[in-house]
C-alpha cells in the first residue's frame, strides 16, 4: 500500500483568523482530497479545529511564534512586551528547529504549510521537505514598527526574512502588503467560513422568538474587560437585542443574550441572524462579515498595523464604519449603527473561493512531493 500524503500545518495562535481559516482549508481539503493526512501544531485553543473531517491525525498545543503582546486592552498592542518576547522566541528558534525537524521526518510528513509562522521555513529546510505559506501578512512587515529604534531590531528582523525566504511560495490572501519575503507569491481569493445552520434553528438557539422586533447586535468582543461596555450599550438602546459571548457573573440589562458557540452554532451562523456587528478589526471577522453581508461597526486599535490596510478596504467590500473610541466604551453605539444602516450596500465583490483554491493547490504540492 502506497504511503499516505501528509500535511503538517504550523498555525499562529495570535487572534482566531488564522486557525479558523486554516481549519476551512483542512475541512475542504477532506472533503476534496480525501487520501491526504493533517497534523495540526497551533498555540490556538483547539476546539477551532474541532469537528474536522477524520482526515485529521492531530492537533498539538505548541509554541510556534511570539505573535504580539496585547496592552491593557485588546484594542492596543504592548510594544516592549512584544518585543521582549520576540527575543526570547528567537534565542530558542535553533532547538526549536531541530525538534520540530525530527518531529517532521517521524512522522513522514510530505508538505508543510504556514500561517504564518516565519520559523516553518527553516524546518522545512532542516527537513528536508517544502513549506507553502498561507496568510494575509508576514511577521517581518508587522514587527517593523515595534523594532523601530531597537538596538537588536535589523538582526530580528533579518533572522525572520531568512526564515522566510525558505519557504517554496506564498497563497497570499486580500487585506495583503507588498512583500518579497518570499521569493515566490500567488494571490488567491478571500477565505470564508459558510453559514450552516438555518436562522430560525439559530434563533431558537439564542432563545429569541422570531416575533420579537428588537434589532440584534452582536458583539464579539470576546474578553470579559468589555462587559461594562455591553452593559451601558444594551442600557442605551433598549430598543436593540445586545448578544454577546461568554458568561459573565454581574446582572445584565435584559435585552441582552449570551453566545456560546458549539458544532451546531458557529460564528458565521450567529452573524446571520444579526443586524450588525461591533467588534474590533480583524481578518477572521471582516471576512465572515463580507461572507454574511453583515453590516460591521468597529472601534479603532493601536499599533496594529494590518489596520493601515483593512480599515480603508472595509467599506469596500461591506458596510463597515469606525466608531469613537469614547463612544464604544460608554455604550453610545445608536447614531452609529443607525449611519451603518444608511450605508448603501458596497459595489466590490470578492472572490470568496479561497479554501477550495488553497487546498487544491496545497493538494498538487502534496502530490509532486
Amino acid at each position: 500500500m502506497a504511503e499516505k500524503n501528509r500535511i503538517l500545518f504550523y498555525v499562529s495562535g495570535h487572534g482566531f483568523g488564522h486557525a479558523t481559516r486554516s481549519a476551512e482549508v483542512i475541512r475542504t481539503l477532506g472533503e476534496n482530497h480525501p487520501g491526504i493526512g493533517v497534523l495540526v501544531k497551533t498555540s490556538a485553543p483547539q476546539r477551532l479545529f474541532a469537528n474536522l473531517p477524520a482526515l485529521i491525525e492531530g492537533v498539538t498545543v505548541s509554541e510556534i511564534d511570539s505573535g504580539v503582546v496585547e496592552g491593557d486592552s485588546s484594542l492596543n498592542v504592548d510594544r516592549q512586551a512584544t518585543v521582549a518576547r520576540l527575543g526570547d522566541f528567537l534565542k530558542r528558534c535553533d532547538e526549536i528547529v531541530l525538534a520540530e525537524a525530527e518531529y517532521v521526518r517521524r512522522k513522514r510528513v510530505s508538505l508543510i504549510v504556514a500561517d504564518i509562522p516565519y520559523v516553518a521555513g527553516e524546518i522545512a529546510e532542516q527537513a528536508g521537505v517544502p513549506c507553502a505559506a498561507v496568510g494575509n501578512f508576514t511577521w517581518d512587515w508587522i514587527y517593523e514598527q515595534h523594532l523601530a529604534g531597537n538596538g537588536d531590531g535589523e538582526a530580528y528582523l533579518a533572522r525572520i526574512r531568512r526564515a522566510y525566504r525558505k519557504m517554496a511560495c506564498y497563497l497570499r490572501l486580500p487585506f495583503s502588503h507588498d512583500t518579497d519575503s518570499i521569493p515566490e507569491i500567488v494571490d488567491v481569493p478571500l477565505i470564508t467560513r459558510p453559514v450552516k445552520s438555518a436562522p430560525r434553528d439559530v434563533l431558537q438557539k439564542l432563545g429569541i422568538d422570531e416575533r420579537d422586533r428588537r434589532s440584534p447586535i452582536l458583539c464579539a468582543m470576546r474578553d470579559s474587560t468589555w462587559f461594562d461596555v455591553i452593559a451601558r450599550a444594551a442600557a442605551a438602546s433598549p430598543d436593540r437585542l445586545l448578544l454577546y459571548f461568554g458568561s459573565v457573573e454581574k446582572t445584565l440589562p435584559a435585552n441582552t443574550r449570551s453566545v456560546v458557540l458549539d458544532e451546531r452554532m458557529a460564528f458565521p451562523d450567529v452573524l446571520n441572524v444579526c443586524d450588525a456587528v461591533v467588534s474590533k478589526l480583524g481578518y477572521g471577522t471582516l471576512a465572515d462579515c463580507i461572507s454574511t453581508q453583515t453590516p460591521l461597526l468597529f472601534p479603532p486599535r493601536s499599533n496594529f498595523r494590518e489596520d493601515e490596510i483593512m480599515v480603508p478596504l472595509a467599506p469596500r467590500l461591506l458596510r463597515a464604519r469606525p466608531i469613537p473610541l469614547h463612544d464604544f466604551e460608554s455604550g453610545d453605539w445608536t447614531p452609529h449603527l443607525r449611519e451603518l444602516e444608511r450605508m448603501p450596500q458596497p459595489v466590490d465583490s470578492p472572490a470568496m473561493n479561497g479554501a477550495a483554491v488553497c487546498a487544491d493547490m496545497l493538494a498538487k504540492m502534496c502530490e509532486e512531493c
